[in-house]
């Protein structure tokens, strides 16, 4: 503890590390008890431990981001405390990018989600201003098929962003057992991201991570899309929120403008959602392979029509999702209400 209060910022970190280590392998017997002011600085900035018979000082958001302490997102535990407000209640997942955890807010006393960039993540420039830029985005965008946006909140050198809590499984829960989905349910589900995607692209904002992971489902059928985080603002030139060159965006489910590098708009969402129409009704996605094959097989186009591989699939449906995946974006529909009324008349053939 002395080392951590008075060496450089690299020692510091390691001595944070080694304290944080400790605690992991040994439990939190070997927290002093009757020195909260210690103890403390091995807990990350902004998290109280509720167990202990003293609370320490709470610090402010600034105060525990300028502390650059590094957050050991590996420690996070039920019943504790994030930035003096945020009640861990359980785990929900993770990835490369973040961990995502469902919190009470004790302020208002509801339960959200926050969405916490891994800080090996936080520390590229690049990767703060994609999160930052997710936030931005999709608080624009409000609509009952969206997940609301709250805040984003300073947590030691990472952030993490504080979201609606919707009690759902993904798209691609559904899609695990490789079956087709009922055609009449898969056009509810492709009709509904239709409609809050829409509202998107009138603020231009082009989701361009549309896939099964980000498309929620609840018990009562209610669809929502959730992370904006590879967002970008459209314009004439195609803002790009990376430099020239940099994907972003998941393998399996990116339209070719988007592996070329291109200038993208609302046809790159539509393209995805013609990928996840493809697996949705066939049980299997367009293309396999690794991730640089797949990137090669969007660009080149040759794709088995649906219905060879589900012969139940309707002529039209068929055809809608093979104009949706169009490798040529003006042979794509022009927008997702178009895309809409061609599902809603496929809906009524089928009534």
């Amino acid at each position: 503890m002395v080392i951590r209060d008075q060496s450089e910022n690299d020692i510091k970190d390691l001595a944070n590390k080694t304290a944080t280590s400790i605690i992991k392998r040994f439990g939190r017997k070997v927290l002093p008890q009757k020195q909260p002011e210690q103890s403390s600085e091995l807990t990350p900035p902004g998290m109280t431990i509720t167990a202990r018979p003293v609370t320490p000082a709470p610090r402010t958001n600034a105060e525990s981001h300028k502390s650059g302490v590094t957050l050991d997102i590996s420690l996070l535990e039920p019943g504790m405390m994030l930035a003096d407000r945020y009640r861990i209640i359980r785990r929900v997942g993770e990835g490369g990018f973040s961990t995502v955890l469902l919190v009470e807010d004790t302020m208002v006393h509801e339960d959200v989600i926050l969405k916490i960039l891994n800080p090996q993540i936080a520390m590229g420039d690049e990767m703060i201003k994609r999160f930052i830029q997710e936030l931005r985005y999709a608080r624009k965008v409000t609509h009952e098929n969206i997940i609301r946006i709250h805040d984003i909140i300073p947590l030691g050198r990472s952030y993490a962003i504080s979201m609606e809590y919707f009690p759902s499984h993904t798209l691609a829960d559904e899609l695990q057992g490789e079956k087709p989905i009922n055609i009449k349910r898969g056009i509810k589900i492709i009709f509904d991201v239709c409609r809050g995607i829409s509202v998107a692209h009138q603020l231009n904002i082009v989701h361009r991570d549309l896939k099964p992971l980000n498309i929620l489902i609840d018990d009562q059928s209610m669809v929502k899309v959730v992370d904006f985080g590879v967002a970008a603002v459209t314009n004439h030139s195609g803002t790009r929120l990376t430099r020239v060159g940099t994907l972003l965006g998941t393998p399996a489910y990116v339209a070719p403008e988007q592996v070329r590098s291109r200038a993208i708009d609302a046809r790159t969402d539509i393209y995805s959602l013609g990928v996840v129409m493809y697996e949705v009704f066939t049980g299997r996605p367009p293309y396999t392979g690794d991730d640089m094959s797949i990137l090669f097989q969007h660009v080149e186009g040759n794709l088995t029509p649906p219905i060879d591989v589900n012969a139940n699939i309707p002529p039209t449906l068929d055809a809608i999702i093979r104009k949706a995946m169009s490798v040529d974006p003006d042979k794509r529909f022009h927008n997702v209400d178009e895309l809409r009324k061609s599902l809603v008349d496929l809906s009524r053939q089928l009534s």
